[in-house]
């Protein structure tokens, strides 16, 4: 009777591991159609692993795509049953895993019931993120939310559009991003590039003497590690007061984008000039006047 109920409990096993370790679970549409929230692609299910079994969600990625994401075990509600072994593979490693042979996967976790990731995509396939149950008495229940990164990093400026700035005006700008880490932030003035950082905290001491007064277009611009792009733009104006120094045949100016010194004639110089004309000519009216008279005489 012993030996009847061992073979019995023994086959269930079995029959467990083989039907639940070859039955994938998949979606009804497209993974990247099932929910779009903005401009992430992101969809939540529920993973049932069977008994010694695994269970994956196959997603159909491009090199350089950004996922992020988070599971939880959510039965058994608690215990040492709970824990799972998560990994995240391509099909031929897939394939190789399932086989029995060595494999090369990424996130590997053993023994969690609970995770959150990020993964950046290196090759375009497809991707499995598989569920190993290694209990053999209980299944187990997963509630898995998964993320395409696609929104740009959002920025957020300390310059008003339309105000006006003098003397050196610092531009401070914040950059917020959904999961990965900012790879870049840089400023153009006038679509010239101007600094680049990569930093989420960006700042620049704009120097305004060295610009003509009127509107200028300050441009900055953020990436992320997984290609997206972002940027804010605002047109503001210039306006500094224009000091000039005169003197004699010589005027410099300075502020509001000034002109190099050139040499030119004030109007000192212009009555230099008719003053010294004039006297060239009464000198002469004289000398004429002069030998008219010594003409007269004789």
């Amino acid at each position: 009777m012993k030996r009847l109920l061992f073979l019995c409990v023994s086959f269930i096993i079995l029959n467990s591991f083989w039907t639940s370790a070859g039955t994938p679970y998949s979606f009804d549409e497209d993974p990247i159609e099932v929910m779009v929230l903005t401009d992430d692609y992101h969809y939540s299910t529920t993973v049932n692993v069977g008994i010694l079994g695994h269970n994956y969600i196959p997603w159909s990625l491009n090199s350089g795509n950004g996922i992020y994401g988070d599971f939880e075990v959510t039965y058994p509600a608690s215990g040492g049953d709970q824990i799972i072994n998560f990994l995240i593979c391509d099909q031929e490693n897939y394939d190789l895993w399932v086989a029995g042979q060595t494999a090369s996967v990424y996130h590997l976790q053993e023994h969690v019931a609970d995770y959150s990731f990020e993964f950046i995509v290196p090759t375009t396939d497809t991707w499995y993120f598989v569920f190993k149950n290694y209990a053999i008495f209980l299944s187990k229940t997963i509630d898995v939310n998964l993320y395409r990164d696609d929104t740009p990093p959002t920025i957020s400026m300390n310059l008003i559009a339309g105000a006006t700035y003098s003397d050196t005006k610092e531009i401070t700008a914040t950059i917020t991003e959904d999961a990965f880490a900012i790879s870049s932030v840089s400023l153009y003035i006038d679509g010239l590039l101007k600094d680049t950082e990569s930093d989420s905290s960006f700042s620049y001491s704009w120097d305004t003497m060295g610009y003509s007064n009127g509107p200028h277009t300050i441009r900055i611009s953020a990436s992320d590690n997984v290609g997206n792009t972002g940027y804010e733009e605002v047109i503001v104006y210039v306006s500094n007061v224009i000091t000039t120094t005169t003197t004699r045949g010589t005027t410099e100016t300075t502020g509001g984008g000034a002109t190099p010194p050139l040499a030119s004639n004030t109007p000192l110089d212009i009555l230099y000039m008719i003053g010294g004309i004039s006297l060239i000519a009464m000198y002469g009216i004289a000398i004429a006047l002069r030998k008219r008279d010594n003409s007269f005489a004789s």
